[in-house]
């Protein structure tokens, strides 16, 4: 018989933000959105040092750093999309900085392992 106070606790907890620093200081995985879907997912300080997805660079390039330097921080050109209609293939293609280059705008979304436990949209996993 095992006393059941002698079993380490773990807790677990959804947090959602906007706040990319909260994210980095409070979790240990994150999931990156864009228009409703996950773009990307995984321990988050691998998505912070490798992030695959354009949006997700897009949105760490926007993010203001306590530390080092000032920079100019990035924005994004264009609208994010209507929701009300169903969106073929990639969401974040028409805003996308790499959409002529590395992007695969036609590809519907779905998530592909791009390391351990990191998964990427494939629109983007697709010639990293």
């Amino acid at each position: 018989h095992r006393d059941l106070h002698s079993f380490p606790t773990r807790r677990s907890s959804d947090l959602i933000s906007h706040d990319i620093a909260v994210i980095a200081e409070m979790t240990d995985k994150m999931a990156v959105m864009y228009a409703g879907s996950i773009v990307e997912k995984g321990p988050t300080s691998e998505i912070f040092a490798n992030p695959q997805h354009s949006y997700t660079k897009s949105l760490l390039a926007s993010t203001p750093s306590v530390v080092g330097d000032k920079v100019k921080l990035n924005s994004l050109e264009g609208e994010p999309p209507s929701l009300i209609d169903q969106i073929e293939g990639c969401s974040f293609a028409p805003r996308c900085p790499n959409r002529n280059t590395t992007c695969h705008p036609e590809l519907d979304m779905e998530l592909v392992e791009v390391g351990p436990d990191h998964f990427v949209d494939i629109c983007s996993a697709s010639r990293n």
